[in-house]
């Protein structure tokens, strides 16, 4: 992945005369000539090994729930909002379109979230059961849904794939490894997939307002290691006033970042290739407890939901927040207030950090007749998304204000080159199964009336959830 802040700070000055001007932003981040695609691109040495094909315009369906960042300008856009990430995701698959000559179709499952993350697997079942051709790719959901698709044999092995080229940059071979079920990488991850990490977001206003307190402090706890929760704690109890908050939460999935913010993995692979299910330890203790505690504190509150803690931080009420970078976008783009971006803090000192991602997979159904065909289309995807859709996608999170938020650059840049991913995310299949039970162990036992014993919750789920890791 490249490096995102030395791309901001190359355009920070251009960045700077666009603030404000929508129209000068649909060109993509810092109005680069080179950093938009053009037809004669191809030339660039980072180019793929892909010939120009002429398909007779074909049409390559990609099928995709209405979800998360699936939802908008990021994947699919008609070009004509004039949105600096939509311009460059509409260029990208018209260029990809070109080059091998075929008609790209997304299909939409349906309008309702959680039954169109659950349609797609469906679909692609059906599919693979009747033997045809009707998708060529689909996105899909983190966790729900995807594990069967895979282990009953609907899908594609990546390392299989003609034309896919898995050491290249914008493939992430770390992640499909990690997640890699007998060797088989049927979980495809790469630039055309934005990464869906949760962030901390901050109030600069509220900081500035209370004597001692500094933003600048808080960007350097995170270079030297000293980013924790207790740190944290110690601005958030300056807030007491009546309706606002030193820390909000919608005490839920968003949770589940404190662990791996630790070093804390619910399950990891051996050197086999076997999944392991880490068991109630010290660690996962002082975890819950040490969450717990910044969740029941005075200066805190539990959202009733994402709305609330949206409305909440967009009114200026909340010093800190939970938010993943989907929603964090919401948060920054509605409100009027100086909105600032860190990682999760650490429990303990001198962690290194490391930021847990929640976006989806893109994967290939095996009833693709042109196996050759579908890995052309997922290496363009992910080539175009690396060098040109990822400036612009930052350039819109960070609401045009780069010049003035250097510091957030670094921080984004810190977050999105150190993602890491737990195989239980992947395999849990449900947040209410044995699996998912143990990988939502912060949030089921921080909300739980009258407390959770954590060692009793290991006990009671452990043997079940470590069924669900083992894959014939």
């Amino acid at each position: 992945m490249k490096k995102i802040i030395s791309i901001f700070l190359c355009i920070l000055f251009l960045l700077t005369a666009l603030v404000g001007c929508a129209a000068d932003k649909g060109t993509g981040a810092g109005s680069n000539n080179s950093d938009v695609v053009t037809d004669s691109e191809e030339v660039d040495a980072d180019f793929p090994n892909i010939p120009k094909q002429d398909n007779g315009n074909r049409k390559f369906t990609i099928l995709y729930p209405k979800w998360s960042l699936y939802d908008g300008s990021y994947y699919f856009s008609d070009g004509v909002d004039g949105d600096i990430v939509g311009m460059q995701s509409y260029t990208r698959l018209k260029a990809v379109e070109d080059h091998l000559g075929i008609e790209i179709d997304p299909m939409i499952t349906t309008n309702d979230i959680w039954n169109g993350v659950i349609d797609v697997m469906t679909r692609i079942k059906v599919s693979g059961v009747a033997g045809t051709d009707d998708y060529q790719m689909a996105l899909t959901h983190c966790f729900n849904g995807i594990t069967s698709t895979a282990t009953e044999g609907y899908l594609t092995d990546y390392g299989n794939l003609p034309n896919v080229d898995l050491d290249r940059n914008y493939w992430r071979k770390d992640q499909m490894a990690s997640i890699a079920i007998n060797d088989a990488m049927y979980f495809g991850s790469g630039s055309f997939i934005i990464p869906d990490p949760c962030l901390m977001l901050f109030n600069h206003d509220m900081i500035k307002s209370i004597p001692g307190l500094s933003a600048d402090d808080l960007y350097q706890a995170v270079r030297d290691k000293k980013w924790t929760l207790e740190k944290m704690k110690q601005y958030a109890v300056n807030i007491s006033a009546e309706d606002s908050y030193g820390f909000s939460s919608i005490v839920d999935w968003e949770l589940i970042a404190f662990m791996t913010s630790e070093g804390y993995y619910t399950a990891t692979k051996d050197p086999n290739g076997a999944f392991e299910l880490l068991d109630f330890n010290e660690k996962i203790d002082r975890i819950c407890n040490e969450v717990e505690a910044l969740v029941e504190a005075d200066y805190s509150y539990k959202c009733k939901d994402i709305t609330e803690r949206d409305k909440i931080m967009t009114s200026g009420n909340a010093m800190f927040t939970t938010a993943g970078l989907s929603y964090s976008i919401n948060i920054i783009s509605q409100t009027s207030h100086d909105i600032g971006i860190l990682p999760y803090p650490s429990i303990s000192e001198d962690v290194d950090y490391q930021n847990l991602d929640w976006s989806g997979y893109m994967v290939i159904p095996s009833t693709v007749k042109d196996q050759e065909l579908a890995g052309a289309v997922a290496e363009l995807l992910c080539y175009y998304g690396e060098k040109n859709v990822y400036p612009a996608f930052f350039d819109k999170l960070l609401d045009g204000r780069t010049a003035q938020k250097v510091q957030d650059v670094e921080m984004l840049d810190l977050i999105f080159d150190n993602l890491v991913y737990d195989p239980s995310l992947t395999f849990c299949n449900a947040a209410d199964s044995h699996l998912g039970f143990l990988f939502y162990v912060v949030p089921r036992t921080v909300r739980a009336e009258g407390g959770v014993n954590v060692a009793s919750y290991y006990e009671e789920f452990y043997a079940a959830a470590s069924e669900m890791l083992v894959f014939s």
